[in-house]
């Protein structure tokens, strides 16, 4: 990927009880990389990646979409982690349901805001 791009993927392969810590540590590389964006990829088919999601929204991840058959065929929910601003008024929607997502996904950006994030919490 080009430098210029400056965005890092974070691909959860397997879930485990230390997940969260594991995605928090390389959070905190990426971070010290000044990444302009953290991107973790979480396959939906596994029964506990909606516990691994609220751990990584309580530490400041935010909900960004769902890629379907991205990795292995199946579908991820995808979680992002901002460091730029975004205008957000420049992006184009199209169909309701686009919309709705879009919602939604404004709606978490202003929830980590609101919260402050600077830097990862370092109890997980």
């Amino acid at each position: 990927m080009p430098d210029e791009i400056n965005v890092a993927f974070i691909i959860a392969e397997e879930i485990e009880d230390n997940s969260c810590t594991k995605i928090h540590e390389l959070l905190q590389r990426c971070l010290r990389k000044h990444k302009d964006a953290i991107y973790v990829f979480i396959p939906t088919n596994v029964p506990s990646s909606p516990l691994l999601v609220e751990q990584l929204e309580k530490v400041g991840f935010s909900f960004s979409g769902i890629m379907p058959h991205i990795h292995d065929g199946h579908d991820r929910i995808t979680l992002q982690w901002i460091n730029k601003t975004i205008d957000l008024e420049a992006i184009k929607v199209y169909g309701d349901n686009g919309r709705k997502i879009f919602d939604y996904v404004k709606s978490e950006l202003k929830r980590v805001k609101d919260c402050n994030y600077k830097s990862p919490i370092s109890s997980v």
